[in-house]
């Protein structure tokens, strides 16, 4: 058994030394494969043709926003008056003591 994993591992150290001398071009390789693995999957994502019936049972699960008409009005108000507040905050900057 002893004489098995000391061959295993002579074994083993012979294909990583073998294996360090080509570490360049594995690298290079696994680069490019990388690329162009991403190339493919980009070119294959964006021509493919939307299914409309996907696409309709997609629209059907949003959920659909109610507004508080009241609450609308109310700011569109509150926006149409303009309350400038700046000349208390000046005031009370320039004189914090003040009564």
């Amino acid at each position: 058994m002893n004489k098995l994993k000391e061959k295993l591992f002579n074994n083993l150290q012979i294909v990583i030394r073998n294996l360090s001398r080509w570490r360049l071009v594995i690298l290079a390789l696994s680069v490019i494969g990388l690329f162009a693995f991403s190339v493919f999957r980009i070119e294959q994502s964006s021509s493919a043709k939307a299914d409309e019936n996907v696409y309709n049972e997609k629209i059907g699960e949003v959920k659909k926003v109610k507004f508080n008409l009241d609450a609308v009005e109310r700011i569109k108000q509150l926006r149409d008056r303009e309350i400038n507040i700046q000349p208390e905050y000046e005031e009370s900057r320039n004189n914090p003591f003040a009564d």
